[in-house]
């Protein structure tokens, strides 16, 4: 194998990477120090000066953009790299479950993780005997039970397998999940039990390589005062910062400013509900902005389904599908990202391994939907990991009513300021978001009235329009549905023939015309936030939304779906209901 061009590093970076695989590494990652490029330099100095195979090494993240992230780049460094395992703790528990042959008797993440640390308890598993090096991304954001399942697995590797944890205590802002969990380890609990398996004195990266301007860097500087400190005297620090930057009154001084800022801007929020609301103001006003999902849905690019949802053949070769590229572009790197998905070592593609391949998680970009353009509008907790030119910062009722504990608004605060490249800015909220609340039953955000039980909006999930099978659509409805973009207003209109006193479905019609369907996660939603109807008789009459993007959904192939893709309209709003008496 032959030893690609590599990346250029810092004294600590290099200290890190090029450590022997035996080495046992605690490193503080900072924002902007160049973690990525450790990560991926580990690998490569692993696999091309230590002589470890690509499956020998096991890469950990939180989140799904991150390993996007590191397997994109090992991929464009050399394709032999694809086979270095990496996975988020969610899928490694599946795994670990599958090889006891519990997968299938065990329901939901959370329990899957229990299952998983359960039976590392009781010995070592035996499909993880090749390991030799174990790379945890940021550590910080690990708690409670996924936690204990991290402590578990490299517990059980004995002194031979190295591994290098890369993190930071100042932006762990997922403590919150600590009472969802049966073991409630903190993250700085696991970096601990961690440390205490043979690993050195923590290493700290002192690079600086994201922040561009004097505003920005200065957060940098922050970053290391507030390390130093604790308590109240770390919130002064920040608070004094926050001082300096520039503040808007409103949406509608936030939607002048974010027109004319170059480069890639973020509005970063508390809660799902503002980020809702925020976004159907600035889309009102012309604003290309766009929400980024949830860190657990994988949300895959329409150009999938547009491409081979109608192939007529089992198989299709490079050739034939580069000849599409005449119908719709195609975006660089389709054919490899989709012959990972399905598998694939032959010369030609079998389409129906890239459905099963997408319903097993197996994707990468550009399968996986690339961020739309424009402005992004997410919470603090989804920005993790991410970076833009420009960020404001929407400032949080909670901050601002000290609803928040210290460390909670330290870190948070810390984590939104540290995303800016170049430009930062502070939106102090005004007071109509204090009528976005979210429905505990149904874990939905909700715009109240003025009095109690009036509710104006109810927020639509990308997930809504999600189903096993594709809906029965007419030929006029697929030209339609192919014509939608991002942003465009739809409305969902109640269907009669499929609702029930407990649940309601709806047509999702663009222009009058019928482009999808809702599904029943969607229905128990409303049960669970409105009741059955049985009294008052009737459910909301409509919806008005907007379509988020077009995406690619698989399922089993059949009528409908002959290689098991078809599209389906995704929409993340905060929809305004129609109330009327529809018997």
């Amino acid at each position: 194998m032959g030893t690609p061009a590599r990346v250029d590093l810092d004294s600590e970076q290099s200290q890190v990477a090029h450590a022997e695989p035996e080495a046992r590494s605690m490193v503080i990652a900072g924002p902007g120090a160049g973690k990525t490029e450790v990560v991926i330099e580990r690998i490569a100095h692993l696999v091309y000066e230590e002589d470890v195979d690509p499956t020998e090494i096991l890469v950990i993240s939180f989140s799904n953009a991150a390993i996007d992230t590191v397997r994109r780049r090992l991929l464009e460094m050399d394709e032999h790299l694809d086979d270095v395992d990496i996975t988020t703790l969610d899928s490694l528990a599946l795994r670990i479950l599958s090889y006891a042959g519990e997968d299938e008797e065990v329901k939901g993440f959370d329990r899957r993780i229990r299952g998983a640390a359960d039976i590392l308890a009781e010995g070592p598993v035996h499909e993880l005997r090749n390991i030799r090096h174990v790379i945890v991304d940021e550590v910080q954001d690990i708690v409670g039970d996924r936690a204990w399942l991290t402590l578990a697995l490299i517990s059980r590797f004995d002194d031979s397998v190295g591994f290098t944890v890369l993190g930071d205590e100042l932006q762990g802002i997922y403590d919150f999940q600590l009472p969802e969990s049966v073991r409630r380890m903190t993250s700085i609990e696991l970096m601990q039990q961690l440390s205490a398996l043979g690993a050195g004195p923590p290493i700290e990266l002192r690079g600086r390589y994201r922040f561009k301007s004097r505003e920005t860097s200065a957060i940098a500087d922050l970053g290391q005062r507030l390390r130093s400190l604790t308590g109240s005297a770390q919130l002064h620090e920040l608070d004094a910062v926050g001082t300096q930057l520039a503040h808007m009154r409103d949406v509608e001084e936030l939607a002048e400013v974010v027109s004319v800022w170059r480069g890639s801007t973020a509005v970063l929020c508390s809660t799902n509900g503002e980020a809702l609301e925020i976004y159907d103001t600035l889309a009102q006003a012309g604003i290309p902005v766009v929400l980024r999902p949830r860190k657990s849905e994988a949300v895959i690019d329409s150009w999938v389904g547009e491409a081979l949802a109608e192939w007529p053949r089992a198989t299709i070769s490079r050739d034939e599908f580069a000849g599409l590229a005449q119908f719709a572009p195609l975006p660089e790197g389709a054919w490899r990202a989709l012959r990972w998905s399905a598998g694939s070592r032959g010369a030609d593609l079998r389409v129906r391994d890239v459905a099963q391949g997408i319903l097993r998680h197996r994707v990468m970009p550009p399968v996986a939907a690339s961020p739309l353009t424009g402005v992004v509008v997410t919470t603090i907790h989804r920005a993790k990991g991410l970076e833009f030119d420009n960020v404001v910062v929407v400032l949080p009722s909670e901050y601002r009513r000290g609803l928040l504990g210290v460390t909670d608004r330290v870190r948070r605060g810390f984590v939104a300021l540290s995303r800016a490249k170049s430009q930062i800015a502070v939106l102090d909220r005004d007071i109509q978001f204090d009528r976005i609340q979210k429905d505990e039953r149904s874990g939905r955000w909700l715009r109240r009235g003025h009095k109690k039980w009036q509710t104006f909006g109810f927020e639509l999930r990308g997930s809504d329009t999600r189903s096993a099978a594709p809906p029965v659509l007419s030929e006029a409805s697929m030209v339609t549905l192919r014509s939608v973009r991002p942003r465009d207003p739809v409305e969902l209109v109640l269907d009669p023939s499929r609702s029930t006193l407990t649940e309601p479905y709806y047509w999702v019609l663009r222009d009058g015309v019928e482009i999808g369907q809702t599904g029943v996660e969607l229905a128990e939603d409303f049960r669970r936030c409105f009741g059955d109807i049985s009294k008052k008789g009737y459910w909301p009459a409509g919806l008005s939304a907007r379509v988020e993007r077009l995406e690619t959904l698989a399922g089993k192939a059949g009528d409908g779906a002959p290689q098991g893709l078809w599209l389906s309209p995704r929409i993340q709003s905060l929809a305004k209901i129609r109330w009327k008496d529809t018997k």
